[in-house]
């Protein structure tokens, strides 16, 4: 039996600009961050990259405010195959599936406090279909 690494295509995006964030830096103070790395490309450039190589099962996480543009240009780079998550709620779900997201994710308004939020999920479902979420 061989053993693979799947490889998990991800575009982090923080203030618009793609990163690598150290682990547990991303607080409410923004002099706590830390990164490991700042891209000089452009979410799209690596949106067109995964599609490129059709390197299926991506996605774009908007970590904090000022990313929208930068997640809507890649996902327009690859309309259908990358997933977006961070700032999603039942009131802009399909607004990102309508701009090309393959599924929206929201964790964390749908099980945050250790416990299922079904009226979220229901809103959620009436958002979009509930195979987009």
């Amino acid at each position: 039996m061989t053993n693979r690494t799947l490889f998990a295509p991800c575009v982090d995006l923080h203030s618009g600009k793609v990163k690598q964030i150290v682990g547990g830096t991303l607080t409410t103070t923004s002099s706590d961050l830390q990164t490991n790395f700042t891209s000089e490309h452009g979410a799209a450039y690596y949106a067109e990259l995964y599609k490129k190589h059709n390197l299926r099962g991506g996605h774009v996480i908007m970590l904090g405010p000022g990313n929208d543009q930068a997640a809507r240009e890649a996902l327009a780079a690859w309309p259908g195959g990358l997933q977006v998550g961070g700032g999603i709620k039942d009131t802009n779900a399909k607004e990102w599936i309508d701009a090309g997201a393959e599924k929206v994710g929201s964790l964390f308004i749908i099980c945050s406090s250790r416990s299922m939020h079904w009226r979220a999920i229901y809103h959620y479902s009436h958002a979009c279909a509930i195979s987009s979420l």
